[in-house]
């Protein structure tokens, strides 16, 4: 297991939520001690209890000498079973006394692994908006939205080349992700075992890995034409806003601070307002691909009809429908 790119490093505190949707997901009812009761919480952190067992969790990031003394208290508290959980390797002392405890460990591919299993989608959108391709594609929306003020006016001839530019870039893609989504739409619809979720989302964030230099190539068309032809951006957003898909990218742009448009388009990348109904991770992986190819597409087409209005206005032509193509 394991994508082509390192991953970034969570917080504690998004470690301790998609552990709490993990058991959750598996009938636990769980009580964050952490966030509720720290002052209380004796080296638990989350504490979660089914019909047959209660588990104790300990969460660190990368546990350290410093925090021997929470896992000794840990490991003296009842329970049937007691795991402590760190995404980074331990240093050297904590790790000599994790091996000589009663505490189970939880750590690296294991722990990635049993948070796809059990559909943690905190995790796993955290996961695909993470990769340096997601992260270009909300960077090139951010800057496109850069441009929505700016005046619209008549275009020119100069006006082709970069729309031609930024037209070729958005075609491959959104031809890459089509190629992501059908690919492993045929996985999907043929896996039956939950047990290969974790593999299978490994492979299609490796495509997405894949897809990073169109991404790059997509974000400088977008940085380009924002400095030499910012109007061609905002007759994007024009094309754009009305339709399915970007109307909710429009609307999630207003009256909101810069700092916080990239949270919203990555929301609108990756939708999770109805991530409880996936129990299945397989389930949540179909309808992510399909909604990024959505996106994408999108994005594709509004430069098509961009670039059929600058056809008519240039050369008077009545270009047929480009979106159809």
């Amino acid at each position: 297991m394991g994508s082509l790119q390192d991953e970034p490093v969570p917080d504690e505190d998004a470690l301790q939520g998609w552990l709490e949707e993990a058991y959750v997901n598996q009938g636990y009812s769980c009580y964050n001690w952490h966030k509720m009761e720290r002052v209380n919480e004796k080296g638990i952190d989350i504490e979660c209890e089914s019909t047959e067992e209660k588990v104790l969790l300990a969460v660190k990031i990368r546990p350290k000498k410093e925090d021997i003394e929470q896992l000794q208290k840990f490991s003296e508290i009842p329970a049937t079973r007691k795991i402590y959980v760190h995404w980074s390797p331990p240093t050297r002392d904590f790790q000599k006394q994790l091996d000589h405890s009663n505490v189970e460990p939880l750590t690296d591919g294991a722990l990635k692994k049993f948070l796809v299993v059990h559909a943690s989608v905190g995790y796993m959108k955290w996961r695909f908006i993470k990769t340096t391709t997601l992260r270009l594609i909300t960077k090139s929306i951010s800057e496109i939205y850069e441009c929505e003020h700016v005046p619209n006016r008549p275009f020119a001839s100069h006006d082709f080349a970069p729309i031609w530019k930024l037209k070729s870039a958005a075609v491959k893609i959104k031809a890459d992700i089509r190629l992501t989504k059908n690919y492993f739409g045929d996985i999907i619809l043929r896996e039956k075992e939950p047990s290969e979720a974790a593999r299978i989302t490994d492979s299609a964030l490796d495509l997405i890995h894949m897809i990073e230099a169109d991404a790059k190539e997509f974000y400088a068309m977008v940085s380009s034409t924002r400095k030499e032809a910012p109007h061609i951006l905002r007759a994007l957003i024009d094309k754009i806003s009305p339709r399915t898909g970007g109307k909710e990218l429009h609307s999630s742009m207003q009256l909101i601070e810069t700092a916080e448009k990239a949270a919203k388009i990555e929301e609108w990348l990756i939708e999770d307002q109805e991530a409880h109904k996936f129990l299945s991770a397989l389930s949540w992986l179909s309808i992510t691909l399909e909604n990024l190819e959505d996106r994408f597409s999108l994005l594709s087409y509004g430069v098509d009809w961009v670039f059929e209005e600058i056809l008519r206005q240039i050369w008077k032509v009545e270009a047929h429908d480009l979106s159809d193509d």
